[in-house]
């Protein structure tokens, strides 16, 4: 997933239709992300409030924040990209 990844960010710095599908690829990737860590059974362990531990809880809560920017910031960009063309 790391490789695809990046392939896509540098797709995505790309101006035309490679950039709009490295921009896409991304968000899709958020979402997939987003939706995966939701079916963990890491989360509902580390955010239960009697087996709560900080820094795991932490790090739960970033991948969760982070993957969900991925796909937000991604679907703006691509209608700013739609917007311009």
């Amino acid at each position: 997933m790391l490789v695809v990844q990046t392939i896509l960010t540098i797709l995505a710095v790309q101006a035309g239709r490679l950039g709009t599908i490295g921009v896409v690829g991304l968000a899709l990737i958020g979402a997939a992300a987003t939706l995966g860590q939701h079916g963990e059974h890491i989360v509902l362990q580390m955010l239960n409030p009697t087996t709560f531990d900080l820094a795991p809880a932490l790090l739960v809560i970033a991948n969760i924040a982070l993957s969900l920017g991925m796909l937000v910031f991604g679907i703006l960009e691509w209608r700013t990209r739609r917007q311009r063309h």
